[in-house]
C-alpha cells in the first residue's frame, strides 16, 4: 500500500532530510507563484499591446501581422523595382 511505503519512507528519512526537502518544495512553490505572476503580466501587456488576453488570440495576430509584414514586403519590393526603373544608374 502507497500509505505503508510512505510510513517507511519517513521512518527512513533524517530531519536534516526531512527539512531539506520541505526547503525544496517551498521553493519550487515560490517559484510557481513567481512563474504564475509573470504570466499574468505578460497577458496584461498583451491586452495593452494588442486587446488580446489569450495564447489563441496571440497566435491569430502573429498569423495576422506576418500576413501584413508580408504584404509589406511585397509592397516595398514594387517601390524599389519602380524606383530602379526610372533612375539612370549610370549618371549616378
Amino acid at each position: 500500500m502507497i500509505q505503508d511505503d510512505l510510513k517507511g519512507w519517513r521512518n527512513n528519512v533524517t530531519t536534516s532530510e526531512y527539512e531539506e526537502i520541505k526547503k525544496k518544495i517551498k521553493r519550487a512553490n515560490e517559484a510557481a507563484i513567481r512563474a504564475e505572476g509573470s504570466i499574468e503580466q505578460i497577458k496584461q501587456q498583451w491586452k495593452k499591446d494588442f486587446g488580446i488576453i489569450s495564447v489563441e488570440e496571440a497566435e491569430e495576430k502573429i498569423t495576422e501581422l506576418k500576413k501584413e509584414i508580408e504584404s509589406l514586403k511585397e509592397e516595398r519590393d514594387k517601390l524599389m523595382k519602380k524606383l530602379e526603373d526610372i533612375t539612370d544608374w549610370d549618371a549616378i
